[in-house]
């Protein structure tokens, strides 16, 4: 008889696992020209088959390139600011990462300015968009 209780408590613990949370760690670019579209890749842990993004004001579009990486069109008659903006998969909706939309133009790091030779040019007022490789 103790056997099988301890048998069925040690089975009752195991059956209180929790299924996966969708978590948005990283979103590229972190923000966008309004009236303009750009290029975001997302990543972060448990974001399986992510079907499409979600932002906390109208206006936005997307779709989908390929895994996780998606064309969002900025809305040109949207309020300006920081915005939410989240994945949408098979674990439900992530946590929310900050997207940015704003009025001055915005280059994109293509990642090859590595030296002062292949440096982008910027101009004023503008937003340069980049991110830094583990070296």
């Amino acid at each position: 008889m103790r056997r099988s209780l301890l048998a069925l408590a040690t089975l009752g613990a195991c059956a209180h696992a929790q299924m996966p949370v969708a978590r948005l760690d990283h979103a590229f670019p972190a923000g966008g020209k309004a009236g303009t579209e750009v290029e975001m890749t997302i990543a972060g842990p448990d974001l399986v088959d992510v079907t499409g993004l979600v932002f906390d004001a109208p206006g936005f579009t997307v779709t989908k390139i390929d895994g996780l990486k998606f064309k969002v069109g900025v809305p040109a008659d949207g309020a300006r600011g920081m915005r939410e903006v989240r994945a949408v998969g098979k674990y439900g909706i992530s946590s929310p990462k900050v997207f940015v939309v704003g009025d001055a133009p915005e280059i994109v790091d293509a990642g090859a300015n590595h030296t002062r030779e292949t440096a982008m040019a910027l101009t004023a007022p503008g937003v340069a968009e980049g991110r830094f490789e583990a070296e």
